[in-house]
């Protein structure tokens, strides 16, 4: 509500116990987010250290027929709801190039069996199978090389 300070390196609140800082000490390439006094958050090249509770939610993708995996589906789970079996194909990375470590929740809302199965020129690496068990059932899609994906979670032939 009230800045007490704006420097080169910090946003600073009026008591000085809320602040953003840029490189606390030189050539540190961090922002550093204190609270109350308090560190919570440190940023650097490829990685957030929190310290504390992380609260999100989870965004849903609701589908009722056959669908392929978009870039939008990223971090989401895709929710297939048919009474009839339906497949959820992941796309190679020529159609869609998701970053290598993206996650792709799937679960299976109804009777008909949610299979994974690969696009063109994508390996899928599961066991026993790529079928979802059953109804409420779930799995991950873990992106592990440029074509190769990982299938984990409640799984059957």
């Amino acid at each position: 509500t009230e800045l007490g300070s704006i420097s080169s390196d910090s946003v600073k609140d009026a008591d000085n116990d809320t602040k953003i800082q840029v490189e606390e000490s030189s050539d540190e390439d961090k922002i550093r987010f204190d609270v109350a006094g308090s560190e919570f958050a440190v940023m650097d090249g490829s990685t957030l250290d929190v310290t504390g509770n992380v609260i999100y939610n989870t965004a849903l993708n609701a589908q009722t027929a056959a669908y392929t995996f978009v870039l939008a589906d990223r971090g989401k789970l895709v929710s297939v709801s048919n009474g009839s079996a339906v497949a959820c194909t992941v796309p190679p990375n020529s159609s869609v190039a998701f970053a290598v470590g993206t996650s792709i929740q799937v679960m299976q809302y109804s009777t008909g069996q949610v299979t994974i199965t690969a696009g063109s020129g994508v390996t899928l690496r599961a066991t026993p199978g790529l079928k979802l068990r059953t109804m409420y059932s779930s799995c991950t899609c873990t992106k592990i090389a440029t074509d190769e994906w990982l299938i984990t979670g409640d799984l059957d032939d």
